[in-house]
């Protein structure tokens, strides 16, 4: 994929209907969190970076994520509100950027990749 792909994964939501401590895209399906299969596409992508949109309290999360960056979003006011919060890290990049949610894990490189060259 070309350098000029950014990639923001939303991964700041409480989980609550989840009824856990642990945040919802740390729960595993198939010997990953939620997060780590998402992340797999987005890499597969070979974006010019990946983003992941937390909350303050979930370093569990920005812990398993690295090396990639994290951005955090100080009050879960919603979706636009977490892509705001993770555009302050992409303000002085141009390109393209893909939007996915960090509990998706059945994203794929060839859907992302449909996605990003519309179809």
């Amino acid at each position: 994929m070309a350098n000029n792909l950014h990639i923001l994964i939303l991964a700041a939501g409480q989980g609550t209907r989840m009824k856990s401590a642990r945040s919802k895209v740390m729960h595993e399906i198939a010997g990953l969190p939620l997060v780590g299969h998402v992340i797999k596409t987005a890499e597969s992508l070979k974006p010019n970076c990946i983003t992941v949109v937390v909350s303050p309290k979930q370093d569990e999360i920005s812990q398993f994520v690295k090396p990639h960056k994290t951005a955090i979003q100080k009050k879960q006011l919603g979706t636009a509100d977490a892509v705001k919060a993770g555009l302050a890290n992409l303000k002085a990049k141009t390109g393209t950027l893909l939007i996915l949610y960090g509990d998706g894990p059945l994203y794929t490189e060839k859907h992302t990749y449909k996605i990003i060259k519309g179809l």
